[in-house]
């Protein structure tokens, strides 16, 4: 087998144990891959030497400690999309809904990365874009964690409205960031665009920093329901463990 048809190889199936967090087995690899099954044993066996993928009690394959250690020595920001693109199909998949991962820049949410929904109906992708924090449930997480100074340097400048649910006043919008505090996650329903709900919770470094948000969002017809509200907050609410002290 060639260098370059090796790398290859190697490099589809640590794409595949990538999206697996809890690990991944050498039959499901291969599957996916259309490869045989002794070719992803041999190559995962290397791998597992190199410490690239790790091998659980349960004889899966999940990735393994040198690429932790590759991707901590790079910028956060670098980092960011790579660590949570598992994360955020995993929600996408389970939720049926579209799920971001977002950042504080400037006065703005920064959307990094976006796992479309798989429905027949779809919301815009934002990747690489930015929204003004109170019209957006992610920016309301990442505005109610921020020091004080920033939340009212924030509250003294223009708040333009979207929709007329826009939430424009100061302290209503403080208030409604007081309570995002206390319940740990933030909702905007028609704030931005019209028929438009989305969901999001904070993600913390170690030092218990908030540092992006996970959001989920969709049509207001399959979001309305209080009870589909509570149970897409509780998914992120834990799929948002596997980013903490990023």
């Amino acid at each position: 087998m060639s260098t370059i048809r090796t790398l290859d190889r190697a490099f589809s199936i640590l794409r595949v144990v990538a999206q697996h967090p809890d690990g991944v087995g050498v039959s499901d690899v291969a599957a996916e891959l259309g490869l045989a099954k002794s070719t992803i044993s041999r190559l995962l066996t290397a791998m597992n030497s190199w410490e690239i993928v790790e091998r659980t009690a349960e004889n899966r394959f999940r990735i393994g400690s040198e690429p932790v250690r590759w991707v901590g020595q790079q910028p956060f920001t670098a980092t960011l999309p790579a660590l949570a693109r598992p994360v955020l199909q995993k929600i996408a998949d389970e939720t049926g809904e579209a799920a971001a991962i977002c950042i504080l820049k400037g006065f703005q949410v920064f959307y990094v990365d976006h796992v479309q929904s798989y429905q027949d109906i779809q919301v815009r992708d934002w990747t690489g874009e930015q929204l003004p924090l109170h019209v957006s449930s992610a920016g309301k997480v990442l505005l109610a964690y921020s020091p004080v100074e920033f939340v009212e340097a924030f509250l003294r400048r223009p708040l333009l409205p979207f929709t007329d649910q826009s939430i424009v006043d100061p302290e209503a919008l403080r208030a409604e960031l007081i309570a995002v505090r206390a319940q740990g996650y933030a909702l905007t329903d028609e704030e931005y665009s019209q028929g438009i709900i989305g969901l999001a919770v904070p993600v913390f470094n170690r030092q218990g920093e908030v540092v992006a948000a996970i959001n989920v969002y969709g049509p207001k017809f399959r979001l309305k329901s209080p009870a589909t509200q509570a149970q897409i907050i509780e998914k992120l609410s834990v799929e948002v463990g596997s980013l903490a002290n990023v």
